[in-house]
């Protein structure tokens, strides 16, 4: 809550926190340059401004520097009035919908990975496609496109880190030993926290957790990364959503809706 002149009224601890403002300093009656950058006096000045002149409540989205770095915030300033029926201050709340916003955006850019999918010519566009959205969209560091011929899982297309790392470019499906060929087998995705923790042995041992999707019968889509625990629940519903329309592209090119039953 601030004053018509922009002076602290009221905060509560979340808001604290995202300014990284200390538990032990007295905000009330501080102006906004004495606890703000520049950037952020003209932001909350200006929405104070127009609510004390128009009477009228804000809603807006904003990103906003934080001590945790940029949040995009759904900001709500609503006018507080004295008995005269004049603005006597202003009270502010505010939603983080970073996480929200991010997930709109790659849904966006998912749609138009689809599409380019969808106008695909061959089957090399299809994988290539669908390394380089995984790569630059979902921002996986290593990943991999299997293809199954003859019962093995054959290394179509892969992106690699800047680092040099090792991977399997042939691996018998029967055999059952690596996760793309328990993904294929199981016709289901696997995610895997630490392959340390895990019978299986990676090609790299610096590799920790994994992703595997199964293309249907077609292959195995695959990333991989150093860090424990590195890919969540949205990191499997973006990558099957994104496999999901490499392989219908895949049934198409091939004439069947499937390779094989």
């Amino acid at each position: 809550m601030r004053d018509t002149d922009s002076q602290f009224i009221l905060t509560n601890q979340n808001f604290r926190e995202l300014f990284d403002i200390d538990d032990e300093r007295d905000v009330t009656g501080k102006r906004l340059d004495e606890l703000f950058d520049a950037e952020l006096v003209e932001l909350f000045r200006t929405t104070d401004e127009r609510v004390s002149s128009s009477g009228e409540p804000l809603e807006r989205e904003e990103a906003i520097e934080t001590g945790d770095g940029t949040k995009v915030c759904l900001l709500r300033l609503t006018p507080l009035f004295d008995d005269n029926g004049e603005v006597l201050s202003t009270v502010g709340a505010a939603v983080d919908i970073t996480e929200r916003k991010e997930r709109e955006q790659t849904l966006t850019a998912l749609h138009r990975a689809a599409q380019k999918i969808e106008q695909s010519a061959d089957e090399s566009t299809v994988y290539e496609t669908l390394v380089e959205t995984a790569e630059n969209v979902l921002h996986f560091d290593l990943v991999t496109v299997d293809i199954e011929r003859d019962g093995y899982l054959i290394q179509e297309v892969w992106k690699p880190n800047s680092r040099k790392v090792e991977y399997y470019e042939r691996t018998p499906i029967e055999a059952n030993e690596t996760v793309a060929a328990q993904a294929y087998n199981r016709q289901e995705t696997i995610v895997i926290d630490d392959l340390r923790t895990t019978d299986i042995t990676p090609a790299d041992p610096d590799y920790r957790s994994a992703i595997t999707v199964p293309i249907g019968t077609f292959g195995t889509f695959q990333a991989v990364l150093s860090d424990v625990g590195a890919f969540d629940e949205s990191d499997q519903e973006f990558a099957e959503l994104l496999v999901d329309h490499a392989r219908v592209k895949l049934a198409q090119l091939d004439g069947t809706l499937e390779r094989r039953e």
